[in-house]
């Protein structure tokens, strides 16, 4: 049916059916995100990898420098992904997932094989088996991102940034999971893992996907509701964060029973829930057209794309032959080591401090290699969690904004061989280094770090250890001074990008002004 364009019910007619179109053009990235956020949450398990370790150390007789060789090899595996990189480009999400929760799946099958019949495994198969699930891991998670980069281009750091908060986040779901209903055979868990994974990827073939005909809603009202739905998504995110932090605390304060324990990982998987539910609901907002304008003629909504078609749009090999990709690059290094330092090494951070217990999950590095005791590393964790969790959230949006959409996967996945040169340098060579050097023959008896005057130690046949500040203080020192340094090569990025932003802005104005100018 055709409607004349001077009838007031063609008109209207019209413009509704205009709307109806941007919905379902629109719409549906928000149960890609959704989708998202549930196939993140299995997209860092090896960021619990301090939950397992000490296990694996005692199962397989291990040395705290190999455990560290095994720890930091799963890192690895989930940042050397180039090839995955360029996968993602030539063939989308959904292979891209698959191929993730192939490989994270079987990994963590096979770990759970080795430990469950008692395999016989020496350091480079365990390294192996964890470089594996690694890899599978950074699939996952390149399989997300640039998509949610691609969906969400007005709101691209948000977008990022909530799938990446899912990314560190999932560790202590896990955990919760963990300490709520398996708790403590670590070797089922592992083995609930792979069921967990599995499901996850299923969901995510099924529903991550670039939404066609998504350019870019530029109106300042389509804008704010996009912003507000953010904002109530992230309250959510930020309650659970909250509860996961208390119930941490209070299990190390209290003997909690196993009915409280369960009680409150559900309580953390329904706020979960209602996140999911939430964000999967929601519906695009498209502006009202003006009668005549551009977007009503067309059909097409104006567009950030008009902006963004100025910027060059790198590949991978004119990134980096550029000086900003190169600071990123060292930046990266030197602000992440910190962080891998304590995810590989938490369990024997906490025997250090003459503490066996699991619940901390990370620390301010300056200050702790200044004061070294349980009290700094419990009011600390909320600072370093922070700034981690920002370096892994920031990069892919650094990497969108500054060398462009059309190749980011293969750009992204190079940002994160950084995080693999930082995790061997920092938490295997300097980490494991310094604390079998001042081990002095300590080991651990149930569950506690005992000095290796103890009779029990004298034997050798324990699990070695190290106890006191000197085990870990020079590498916490080492690490704050990366930090600084980091700070200092990311203002410089800064700096060489400010003309960049700017003409940015400049080129994005006008395309805004369209909603709201009638253009006949």
């Amino acid at each position: 049916l055709k409607f004349s364009s001077s009838s007031l019910f063609g008109h209207e007619h019209h413009r509704r059916l205009l709307d109806r179109e941007m919905l379902l053009r629109h719409g549906n990235r928000w149960l890609v995100l959704a989708a998202a956020v549930l196939v993140e949450q299995v997209g860092g398990f090896m960021y619990m990898f301090g939950l397992l370790s000490e296990t694996i150390k005692d199962v397989f007789h291990l040395d705290q420098s190999s455990l560290d060789i095994v720890g930091s090899s799963g890192t690895v595996g989930s940042q050397v992904g180039i090839h995955v990189g360029f996968i993602y480009d030539a063939f989308g999400p959904k292979f891209t997932l698959g191929l993730g929760g192939l490989l994270s799946s079987g990994g963590f099958l096979l770990l759970w094989l080795a430990m469950h019949f008692a395999w016989k495994v020496t350091t480079a198969p365990l390294a192996a088996i964890t470089f594996m699930y690694g890899q599978g891991q950074m699939t996952i998670d390149v399989a997300v991102i640039p998509t949610l980069a691609a969906n969400f281009p007005n709101h691209r750091g948000t977008a990022v940034g909530m799938g990446k908060a899912f990314v560190g986040l999932s560790g202590s779901l896990a955990a919760a999971f963990y300490n709520g209903f398996v708790y403590p055979d670590i070797v089922s868990f592992i083995l609930l893992l792979v069921v967990w994974i599995i499901a996850a990827c299923v969901i995510g073939v099924l529903f991550v996907e670039r939404c066609a005909g998504v350019q870019g809603l530029a109106s300042p009202l389509a804008n704010d509701v996009v912003r507000r739905q953010f904002m109530i998504g992230f309250a959510i995110v930020y309650a659970m964060c909250a509860l996961l932090l208390a119930i941490a605390l209070w299990e190390h304060l209290v003997d909690l029973s196993n009915g409280l324990r369960s009680v409150l990982a559900m309580c953390v998987f329904a706020a979960n829930a209602v996140l999911v539910s939430f964000l999967g609901t929601r519906r695009e907002q498209s502006a009202q057209a003006e009668p005549g304008s551009s977007w009503e003629q067309t059909g097409r909504p104006p567009s950030v794309e008009c902006a963004q078609a100025e910027m060059r749009q790198y590949t991978l090999t004119e990134a980096a032959c550029t000086v900003e990709f190169w600071l990123l690059f060292l930046g990266s290094i030197a602000a992440a080591g910190g962080g891998l330092l304590l995810i590989n090494n938490i369990a024997q951070v906490n025997l250090a401090l003459g503490e066996n217990d699991k619940a901390v999950c990370a620390l301010l590095m300056a200050a702790f290699a200044l004061f070294p005791s349980s009290t700094s590393l419990y009011f600390l964790v909320a600072v370093v969690g922070a700034g981690y969790g920002s370096i892994n959230a920031i990069n892919p949006v650094l990497a969108a904004e500054v060398f462009g959409v059309a190749h980011l996967g293969s750009i992204y996945t190079a940002f994160s061989l950084a995080f693999a040169f930082s995790s061997y340098g920092f938490a295997t060579f300097l980490f494991g280094g310094v604390y079998d050097a001042e081990s002095h023959g300590a080991c651990v008896i149930d569950d506690v770090c005992r000095p290796g005057s103890y009779s029990a130690c004298l034997s050798g046949t324990q699990t070695s250890c190290c106890l006191g500040p000197a085990c870990m203080s020079l590498s916490f020192g080492v690490s704050a001074a990366a930090a600084l340094l980091s700070v200092c090569l990311y203002l410089l990025v800064a700096y060489r990008t400010r003309d960049r932003y700017i003409a940015s802005t400049a080129l994005t104005t006008p395309c805004i002004s369209l909603l709201s100018c009638d253009t006949r």
